[in-house]
């Protein structure tokens, strides 16, 4: 039975790592893809300020 306890702490720990991990790298994702869409955004932002820029000098 002492093997069996053993065991079976063993696999809530392994259970507790993965868990862990697999919030580390969920939280590491969206982390990437936050950065990603304020890049993607100030240069849709940039493009669109520099063609109004564009325009008035034209205008």
């Amino acid at each position: 039975m002492r093997g069996g306890v053993n065991v079976r702490k063993n696999l809530n720990f392994y259970l507790l790592l993965i868990i862990v991990s697999h919030y580390l790298a969920t939280r590491q994702v969206d982390f990437i893809c936050l950065i990603y869409k304020d890049f993607v955004k100030n240069v849709i932002v940039q493009n669109f300020v520099g063609r109004m820029v564009k325009w008035e000098t034209i205008i």
